[in-house]
């Protein structure tokens, strides 16, 4: 997977059409009154009303990441060790209940964000933004069990741009049996999988 930029973020180019679940290999498990146990959600109240993110009007016209499929030109060699650890943490966190793709997508959206130019410019600082995912230094899971090892696997493919894109440039997501805040209404549903219902 490569990243290509655009010259500014208020430069929209339109609404992509909404990829379909079914063309990943993924569905909606949970139904209205049928909650199921998911990964938290990424939005709370607490930062929906943040004027710098929630009320930003570029984020909704940010159309400027663009992807080609394949291999990235960064070797996994350089990844920052602190970079690698913040991202698994969240992956393991938010989505170790969802399929590798589920969790691939929840890895995609740090990194989206990342390169967006409206949030922090490294994984940690958009990990730990205040009032977003969470302190990756107070959350230290064990690191031998399978559910870790499958997270490093895929901070490890995902910051090195290896695989293909899933999350299609989301940068927020929901879990699937909440019904959508005026926040999300606002914003392109780009990807329903698993436990989550992703946004651009």
């Amino acid at each position: 997977m490569r990243f290509s930029f655009g010259k500014g973020v208020a430069a929209g180019l339109g609404v992509a059409a909404l990829i379909a679940s079914a063309s990943l290999g993924s569905r909606l498990v949970a139904e209205p009154g049928h909650p199921v146990q998911a990964a938290p959600a990424l939005i709370n109240g607490a930062w929906v009303a943040d004027p710098v993110i929630a009320a930003d009007p570029l984020l909704l016209l940010d159309d400027n990441v663009t992807y080609s499929e394949g291999q990235g030109p960064k070797a996994a060699a350089k990844i920052a060790s602190s970079e690698l650890d913040c991202m698994a943490k969240v992956v393991r966190h938010e989505a170790a209940n969802q399929s590798r793709q589920g969790q691939r997508a929840v890895a995609e959206i740090l990194v989206n964000r990342a390169k967006s130019g409206r949030f922090p410019s490294t994984i940690c600082g958009v990990a730990n933004q205040p009032g977003q995912f969470f302190d990756t230094t107070s959350y230290n899971p064990s690191r031998d069990t399978a559910e870790w090892k499958t997270a490093m696997e895929i901070s490890r493919e995902v910051l090195s741009g290896q695989g293909q894109n899933v999350a299609r440039g989301a940068y927020f997501y929901h879990a699937a049996y909440q019904a959508p805040t005026r926040f999300f209404r606002g914003r392109q549903q780009v990807l329903a999988m698993g436990d989550h219902i992703f946004y651009r």
